[in-house]
């Protein structure tokens, strides 16, 4: 982890793969679709807060698959806006825009195309500048759209709404 709190090295990805497929190999083929390392490497990022080189503003872009669905194509808007209680304040706001996925003419469907749009996210990040690390880390986003699914040569609208909300808090601890 860099001092901007950039994950650059991840080691580990293959075991965790491997225990939560408790030896099926089906199982494990669609934990690598599903969690790619890539996308495992932006969820953890923010335990580390993304945090700035030097300017009050920045932003940061991710991707984040949503089998067989698709992609988010995210940015997340980051502003410095102030020090409170000793402790560096952040707040950011996401903008998603929605990719299908490419065409599988072997898939039982797939998506035609879609609309994906993001409601009411926010987040905020509390860091320690003394000490060098994330205190505390609270996002809440709420996605919904429509997708027009084909199945047997029959397009359907299919709904989409997803809610998250992290809530990550670090306390220093005893060895």
């Amino acid at each position: 982890v860099t001092p901007t709190g950039r994950l650059t090295e991840m080691a580990g990805y293959e075991d965790f793969l491997k225990r939560l497929a408790d030896k099926d190999k089906a199982k494990l083929k669609a934990l690598r679709v599903t969690f790619p390392e890539s996308a495992l490497k932006d969820a953890f990022a923010d335990v580390f807060g993304p945090l700035p080189q030097k300017e009050p503003t920045w932003q940061r872009e991710y991707l984040e698959p949503i089998p067989p669905f698709g992609t988010l194509r995210s940015t997340a808007k980051y502003a410095h806006v102030g020090v409170k209680r000793s402790l560096d304040r952040i707040e950011y706001r996401i903008e998603t825009k929605y990719e299908p996925p490419k065409a599988d003419k072997a898939a039982f469907f797939r998506i035609v195309k879609g609309t994906i749009a993001g409601d009411h996210d926010h987040a905020a990040i509390a860091f320690d500048r003394a000490a060098g690390r994330l205190v505390e880390h609270v996002r809440t986003q709420r996605l919904h759209g429509t997708l027009m699914i084909e199945v047997m040569d029959r397009e359907e609208p299919l709904a989409f709404r997803s809610e998250s909300e992290v809530k990550i808090r670090v306390t220093a601890g005893t060895r």
